[in-house]
């Protein structure tokens, strides 16, 4: 996907970050999945790894799909919607990253 997006002459330079950032993500949750997995089973001691990493990675997945629509969207300034999308997913990993620390009380 890099190499296609980097050689495409048909998409601006917004499309074409869009596009780069949206695979970092893909690439970064895919990561976290591994990560999750490997830990699983280990001892208690380890059992944060597998939370948060678990967390980001549910996380961070509706960003991108608002990455995408950002680069499918052909006005170059942002709608309220999307601000608003924003917003939402900002809420979302505040509300996983402080309730992470309830699972070690």
């Amino acid at each position: 996907m890099c190499v296609l997006t980097q050689l495409s002459e048909s998409l601006n330079k917004k499309q074409n970050r869009g596009f780069l950032f949206a695979f970092g993500l893909i690439a970064l949750i895919s990561l976290l999945e591994v990560v999750t997995l490997k830990v699983d089973g280990l001892p208690k001691k380890f059992r944060w790894i597998n939370i948060v990493s678990n967390y980001l990675g549910f996380g961070l997945t509706p960003s991108v799909c608002i990455c995408l629509v950002y680069v499918l969207d052909k006005k170059t300034k942002l709608r309220w919607e999307f601000k608003l999308a924003i917003l939402w997913e900002v809420v979302y990993l505040l509300i996983l990253a402080l309730s992470i620390p309830l699972y070690f009380q």
